[in-house]
């Protein structure tokens, strides 16, 4: 796989439908590299139900620059978020790769996420970094996600499901 084959110590697991603030992942890559110590860290995502994605650039702008501001020097630990998580490649090493049961889109971030989680790591969202995420993008194009939801329930019969997004 690419995680497999990729050179950097530092991976960027994203869905297909984020929108990041003009240097989030700059910023995040500068706090992993700062933090040695973090192994997950995630921005902070920002999910609207008036889709500010169809908005204008400048509209969108200042979206994320209000966020970034109310966020900005906070550090949440304990939490983080599989939507856009930039992780080290140790953390593949020590839990293992996506799980190739589940077919293309839909629960194999929640499953990864509860694997990461079973052996004890835990990660941070980092403030004043932000993305937007649009959701369910993959919903409209994709129809493969009964078979995953099963396939996730029955390995997980606890129902399992990483935290929700913050609604504005």
């Amino acid at each position: 796989t690419s995680i497999k084959a990729a050179q950097s110590n530092l991976i960027l697991l994203c869905n297909n439908d984020v929108i990041y603030e003009k240097d989030c992942i700059q910023r995040m890559m500068k706090f992993m590299r700062n933090e040695p110590n973090i192994f997950i860290a995630s921005p902070v995502e920002l999910f609207s139900k008036s889709n500010i994605h169809q908005h204008s650039d400048a509209k969108l702008a200042r979206y994320f620059e209000k966020y970034k501001k109310l966020t900005s020097g906070c550090v949440t630990k304990g939490v983080w978020n599989i939507v856009s998580a930039f992780m080290r490649k140790s953390v593949f090493e020590t839990v293992g790769y996506f799980d190739e049961n589940f077919t293309k889109a839909f629960y194999e971030d929640f499953d990864y996420g509860h694997r990461i989680n079973e052996k004890g790591i835990y990660g941070v969202v980092v403030g004043g970094s932000v993305f937007y995420h649009i959701g369910s993008a993959t919903v409209v194009k994709s129809s493969n996600s009964t078979g995953n939801k099963k396939y996730y329930e029955k390995k997980w019969r606890d129902g399992y499901v990483p935290g929700k997004p913050i609604e504005t």
